[in-house]
């Protein structure tokens, strides 16, 4: 399940509103959620339409904002995916090796794209440069 990220000003906007709450209504503080992202809108960067746009080439305005109110609020991912953990280098690999974290960061970068060339790439250079041994 993805994480969202509640931004600081709309959870104290919430709270606000539920502490001056006369019932258990919850619409006075979605209400005040909702007035403060309309007050302080969140722009996606130009990196970020970048990304939705080579995610899905080719899509219009209204897809690239629907897929950015999707996005907007999502917890950023960890450098260092879970599922990829044991394919990464250690950092104290021998002298021998000296571009681990180069390798390391293509594996992560192979892993956000997709791309199984490009972890192939970086796996048969790291063999490579070991001469072949695992």
């Amino acid at each position: 399940m993805a994480k969202y990220v509640v931004p600081e000003g709309m959870l104290q906007a919430a709270q606000s509103a539920y502490k001056a709450a006369q019932s258990h209504n919850i619409e006075p503080i979605l209400e005040a959620a909702l007035r403060w992202q309309a007050e302080n809108s969140v722009k996606p960067s130009e990196k970020q339409i970048r990304e939705i746009q080579d995610y899905l080439p080719g899509c219009g305005p209204a897809t690239l904002m629907d897929q950015w109110v999707r996005q907007m609020w999502l917890a950023p991912e960890p450098e260092t995916p879970v599922a990829i953990e044991d394919l990464l280098l250690p950092k104290n690999v021998e002298s021998g090796f000296s571009k681990v974290e180069v390798v390391n960061q293509r594996l992560r970068e192979a892993y956000r794209r997709g791309r199984v060339e490009a972890l192939q790439e970086s796996l048969a250079e790291m063999l490579r440069r070991e001469g072949g041994e695992k």
